[in-house]
């Protein structure tokens, strides 16, 4: 049975959400893993799963616009998405490589807080 046109529009965007949320919040926090105040999981590891997971998510969106997508709104819509994991995927990498840096956000962020 095949899910009618408002329905297979929103399970995209619910579809996508849940994988940013796993993305962004579930795979650092298990990749963070602490016991007492010493860290057993490595930074390097949670790089690597955020990583591929944005390629993997962005690769299932592409899918999506082949093989999933029926009309020109649907296949924006996935095309949108792809393009934010792809948006994550950027700034990861520039985060890893130490190019994108949040030291002013921080400097701002004590001197709003004072």
């Amino acid at each position: 049975m095949a899910l009618k046109k408002p329905l297979r529009r929103s399970a995209i965007h619910v579809a996508n959400v849940c994988v940013l949320v796993i993305v962004m919040i579930g795979l650092p926090a298990v990749a963070s893993l602490r016991l007492g105040g010493v860290a057993i999981s490595s930074i390097e590891t949670r790089h690597l799963l955020v990583f591929w997971s944005a390629v993997l998510a962005a690769s299932g969106n592409l899918i999506a616009i082949r093989f999933v997508a029926r009309d020109a709104k649907e296949r924006r819509r996935c095309r949108d998405w792809a393009l934010l994991y792809l948006a994550l995927l950027g700034a990861e990498w520039l985060y890893h490589r130490g190019d994108l840096q949040f030291g002013w956000l921080k400097n701002w962020l004590l001197k709003l807080r004072q």
